[in-house]
């Protein structure tokens, strides 16, 4: 075999990856082409999948809906507390009466239950009706 039959080695293509060259034989043809490795194509499909400017992108964490029902809990959890805290704290307190009808006993798990149920339904009623009206207009034509 004489110098021009062995495969030439080019330098232009380098393999980044594992630093091999590419051999051309006599036909002009490449043994080792580079091609995309599969970051490459990931990042690809990955920019395909990507919303068009018109649309709205996904939003990461919660929605307004799971939102509003954890701070009402907070909320009615906080009332609670409050009234444990309030008749454990404050003596000589008369005993509060549910809804102006109930009685609850003066102790701190009777000023807990007054506290959180009575916040539980002043929220929870406008609450209530906010998320009817809210399903319920878009159906609804003029």
């Amino acid at each position: 075999m004489s110098e021009s039959d062995a495969p030439e080695t080019t330098s232009g293509h380098n393999n980044s990856q594992s630093g091999e060259k590419s051999t051309k034989d006599e036909s002009g043809s490449l043994d080792n082409v580079d091609r995309p490795d599969q970051d490459d194509v990931q990042d690809y499909v990955d920019t395909q999948n990507q919303p068009k400017n018109d649309e709205q992108p996904q939003t990461r964490g919660r929605s307004g809906r799971q939102f509003v029902i954890i701070l009402y809990f907070a909320l009615a959890g906080a009332a609670s507390a409050a009234g444990y805290l309030t008749g454990y704290f404050v003596d000589g307190l008369s005993a509060p009466a549910f809804l102006f009808i109930i009685p609850f006993p003066p102790t701190p798990f009777g000023f807990a239950a007054y506290g959180g149920l009575t916040i539980a339904i002043v929220i929870g009623i406008p609450l209530a009706l906010v998320i009817y009206v809210s399903e319920y207009t878009d159906s609804i034509e003029p």
